[in-house]
């Protein structure tokens, strides 16, 4: 239930798609493409193009404090997850905190 009320807010704030991926994660393999010309015209009619293809990673995690109602109890939950923004894709990736994490924020940061 947690993860549908974070999911929620992400989308509020972003405004594009949102994926949740594992705790544990520490990157995020991108594969993308990039067209880098003309190979040829048929008869005149639509160009096709050349691609590049390439592997990204992405790890520019940043931590965000969340906080929402809780559906049954209405108590007000405060937690803080880690989320990465996929420019290119236009998409937010979430997770929990990995316990290293945790470990390592002040207290008054982790929920």
């Amino acid at each position: 239930m947690m993860d549908d009320e974070i999911h929620g807010l992400l989308r509020k704030e972003y405004k594009c798609a949102v994926i949740k991926v594992g705790s544990e994660t520490t990157a995020i393999l991108m594969n993308r493409k990039k067209k880098v010309g003309l190979k040829k015209r048929v008869a005149g009619m639509l160009p096709i193009y050349e691609y590049e293809k390439w592997e990204e990673e992405m790890d520019r995690w940043q931590y965000r404090p969340v906080g929402f109602r809780g559906i049954f109890s209405k108590k007000f939950v405060h937690a803080t997850i880690a989320v990465c923004y996929d420019e290119s894709d236009k998409i937010v990736y979430w997770r929990y905190l990995r316990p290293a994490e945790k470990r390592s924020m002040p207290i008054s940061q982790v929920q």
